[in-house]
């Protein structure tokens, strides 16, 4: 008998049945295979730009939340992070040469554009300080 095997899609992440030959498959459907292409050509881009720049590549370390935290925490920090993550990009939107400006400018206002919907508050407007994770929690319970 075989080992049990749960295969996900890389890109969507659902189940994906097993073939009876030939190798595990990694995308559900061709347009996850094309979409994942697409996201891997558009990182290797910007790479590319980066380096004819000259920018360095220096791999970013994430702090993870103290593993006693709660998960509630941990979601509501997340929530802070991402906010944290859409100013940058909407500065860098301005400050950047134009052939990453339009990228950061993008990202700005998807990232604040779900967290719009998400919590329904103004993305980035209205509160003099961004809210702590404990004032997210807040709002949740």
């Amino acid at each position: 008998m075989g080992k049990l095997e749960i295969l996900r899609c890389e890109w969507c992440g659902r189940e994906i049945q097993r073939r009876s030959r030939g190798p595990a498959p990694r995308y559900c459907q061709v347009s996850c295979r094309v979409a994942a292409h697409r996201a891997r050509r558009a990182t290797a881009a910007i790479r590319i730009e980066l380096q004819a720049a000259g920018a360095t590549h220096e791999p970013v370390v994430h702090a993870d939340p103290p593993p006693r935290t709660s998960a509630d925490e941990q979601v509501a920090r997340a929530f802070v992070e991402a906010k944290s993550l859409a100013g940058i990009f909407a500065r860098l939107g301005s400050e950047a040469r134009p052939a990453l400006a339009w990228r950061c400018t993008h990202v700005a206002q998807a990232l604040s554009s779900a967290i719009h919907e998400t919590l329904g508050e103004e993305a980035g407007g209205g509160r003099p300080a961004p809210p702590t994770p404990a004032d997210e929690l807040e709002r949740w319970e």
